[in-house]
């Protein structure tokens, strides 16, 4: 849902100003290497934003919307920050922009994922200060994030990551540039995130995203999906991003090249509507020491080796590989 100021949109006429368009991320603690800002791209940062958006700049919409949720988006600490020029109100740049840092957050989706939804707040920067005029609400408020994932939030080697993948992903991104295999498996691997909190839909998305990679756009039978996965993803950890030293527990690791023919037993069953095997449904203990069936890690799985696949096709095609 978007909210805009419908008397600012109406007030075009050909006097350039500056606008910012922000995206909030999720960031756990900084560390020593954090910067509160950090140019990624063009007129492209990430930034504390702390002074930035407050609550009450979003009071023009209090009968829309709930004192609490104003009170959310005053209090936004870090984010995607796009900086541009633009007419007095709303036209192409705005939309451009606003495409701009989608494509921006999901590359950093790519880098980490965690369970902030996308969304857009669009502003005048001004002396006075920044005045918004336009924000979305995220279609899915919360995500359902895979088990594995749930301790996910953005640090400064994140952040450096982005900066380096960034001009490589904007470039395959565009219709003219990356292969349609490649940006098919990125909107998969983001609509299973972005479009659905249920995880078997979740599941489904993400293993299209992976046949998009691996057939690159040919067909495939399943023993050669299966070697392929394999060969090219099987030594993947599926539990490693929950480990944490502090845990205290051994380290139990499940690789991807044990799991291959669950994977694709539990695609199977989903596809063609058939029960769940009971051996999916057995019980394995995470680091915190609760219990989830191994559906669940095979969702966290596949998410996991498309977030690889194509982490490798972008580094195998980008203009910096040439």
């Amino acid at each position: 849902m978007s909210f805009d100021n419908g008397m600012v949109s109406r007030q075009m006429n050909n006097k350039t100003v500056m606008k910012f368009t922000i995206t909030p991320v999720d960031v756990e603690e900084v560390d020593e290497h954090w910067q509160p800002t950090v140019t990624l791209y063009k007129d492209l940062t990430l930034e504390e934003t702390s002074g930035l958006l407050t609550a009450k700049q979003f009071d023009l919409w209090r009968d829309f919307i709930s004192r609490k949720d104003r009170d959310q988006l005053g209090a936004i600490r870090h984010a995607l920050i796009h900086r541009f020029s633009g007419s007095l109100g709303q036209g192409k740049e705005d939309d451009d922009s606003r495409l701009f840092l989608h494509h921006a957050f999901i590359c950093l989706r790519l880098v980490k994922p965690t369970k902030r939804p996308f969304q857009v707040i669009q502003g005048y920067l001004k002396q006075e200060g920044p005045e918004v005029y336009s924000f979305t609400s995220p279609a899915i408020e919360h995500i359902n994030m895979p088990v594995t994932q749930t301790l996910n939030r953005i640090g400064s080697a994140d952040v450096a990551r982005l900066a380096e993948l960034l001009p490589g992903f904007l470039f395959l991104s565009r219709p003219e540039q990356g292969p349609l295999y490649l940006q098919r498996a990125v909107r998969f691997y983001e609509q299973g995130y972005s479009a659905t909190n249920e995880s078997t839909l979740q599941f489904i998305s993400w293993m299209i995203g992976i046949e998009a990679v691996i057939s690159k756009g040919r067909p495939i039978d399943r023993e050669e999906l299966a070697r392929t996965l394999h060969t090219g993803f099987g030594e993947i950890d599926i539990k490693e991003l929950q480990w944490r030293n502090y845990f205290g527990r051994p380290r139990q690791p499940m690789l991807v090249g044990a799991q291959v023919e669950n994977l694709l037993t539990l695609r199977d069953a989903l596809v063609h509507a058939q029960p769940l095997p009971d051996s999916l449904r057995v019980m394995y203990p995470d680091y915190f020491g609760h219990e989830h069936e191994l559906g669940a890690y095979l969702n966290a799985g596949a998410a996991t080796i498309l977030q690889h696949a194509i982490l490798q096709e972008i580094a195998r095609l980008g203009p910096q590989s040439r």
